[in-house]
């Protein structure tokens, strides 16, 4: 079963246009508008979630104490790090950049759409490891309650968290 992508879908199709017709720049930028536009939504609805779950961890660490509280803390810290993320990386293009040249317009957008840069795994790494900190001081100090056996407990979270993120 195939799936069609609509973005990839008009992307085809404004190629095979100007490939044959010639570049039409009006074309390609409205192509480009309605990606930024659904893009905005789903950066809205994910940042939205994320600042849900800072305001929910927040809130629950003020009822505990000790290292479960900081994990809390660690946990929503990491989420609205997050958000903070997507609302900077994904903003859309200025208005100056569409009355540039088709060539500069194009560099601007393919600069635009790389996903996963170097920076970005420089920014992600640690609001992943501060997230994954903070749900381990949370695993562990939730857990010791009930066993001895802290460092056991450190090695599992520590084992999962690696895993979860590699996989």
């Amino acid at each position: 079963m195939k799936t069609k992508d609509k973005i990839t879908e008009n992307s085809a199709e404004a190629f095979n246009n100007a490939a044959t017709v010639g570049l039409e720049p009006e074309k390609l930028i409205e192509l480009f508008r309605k990606f930024e536009k659904k893009q905005a939504r789903t950066r809205r609805l994910v940042a939205g979630l994320n600042i849900f779950l800072f305001i929910f961890y927040t809130a629950l660490a003020s009822g505990q104490t000790g290292k479960t509280a900081s994990g809390y803390l660690l946990c929503g810290l990491g989420f609205i790090l997050g958000a903070a993320y997507l609302y900077f990386r994904y903003r859309p293009l200025p208005a100056s950049a569409y009355t540039l040249s088709i060539m500069d317009f194009l560099g601007k957008t393919e600069k635009r759409l790389r996903y996963f840069t170097g920076v970005d795994y420089i920014i992600l790494i640690p609001i992943l490891t501060l997230i994954g900190i903070g749900a381990g001081l949370i695993f562990t100090g939730r857990l010791s309650q009930y066993t001895g056996r802290e460092g056991l407990l450190t090695m599992i979270w520590i084992i999962f968290f690696i895993g979860l993120c590699l996989f």
